[in-house]
């Protein structure tokens, strides 16, 4: 079995272990007979171990980690083993074979869950921080141009302002001397031209730049 990990790596796992040593002695009603089928369970065990090593699924597989791990379907089986030779853990361990129990392999196997279940929120908050960002870069962007056609705005309402006051004094003032000297004129009266007052919102730090900036300088 084939267990893929995060990064690209696999965990291999192998479960072909012979227990028909450890029946005999578990069978067995002679001590001597159970100790010597309990020993060459240990040969056995060790075997598969030498096999797994030979195998070399390490380099069988691009993305498989260095280890391979030789599952054990009982715990009973595995402590029968490490009673006759302690050393068979380390030396499992020095061919570059890890022994599993069903405890310890799903163990692993919710270890590695763990970590896909991580290695997404990682993803997805990756993903959130690039969104976020390309937000605000938006965000910056819109407001620069609203910034522009506020001032452009209140550029023209100040334009208009003045026009109208150039207006009233130049043009319209004629006009109503024509009136008041009794001159036939059209069935409209002159109109005051109201002037502008309603200029855009813009942030406080906006209104306080306007404040201070200095008005620009026109002629009538």
């Amino acid at each position: 079995a084939i267990i893929r990990i995060p990064g690209g790596r696999s965990l291999v796992i192998d479960a072909k272990v012979s227990l028909n040593d450890y029946q005999d002695g578990f069978n067995a009603d002679d001590d001597d007979v159970r100790e010597l089928a309990m020993t060459r369970h240990t040969a056995s065990m060790k075997n598969h171990v030498e096999g797994l090593s030979r195998k070399a699924y390490w380099d069988q597989f691009d993305d498989a980690p260095d280890y391979v791990i030789m599952f054990v379907p009982g715990e009973h089986f595995l402590a029968a083993a490490l009673e006759h030779e302690p050393a068979l853990w380390d030396l499992a361990f020095e061919k570059r074979v890890l022994l599993a129990t069903p405890t310890n392999l799903v163990a692993i196997a919710r270890t590695v869950a763990s970590v896909w279940r991580q290695e997404g929120l990682a993803r997805e908050a990756k993903q959130i921080g690039a969104l976020g960002k390309e937000m605000y870069d938006r965000i910056a962007v819109a407001a620069g141009h609203l910034k522009s056609v506020g001032s452009g705005l209140s550029s023209a309402v100040n334009n208009y302002n003045k026009f109208v006051g150039s207006f009233e004094r130049n043009v319209m003032s004629t006009g109503r001397k024509f009136a008041e000297l009794n001159i036939e004129t059209g069935k409209r009266e002159l109109e005051d031209v109201p002037l502008v007052e309603a200029l855009p919102r813009y942030s406080s730090e906006v209104e306080q730049e306007l404040i201070t900036s200095p008005e620009p300088s026109g002629e009538d």
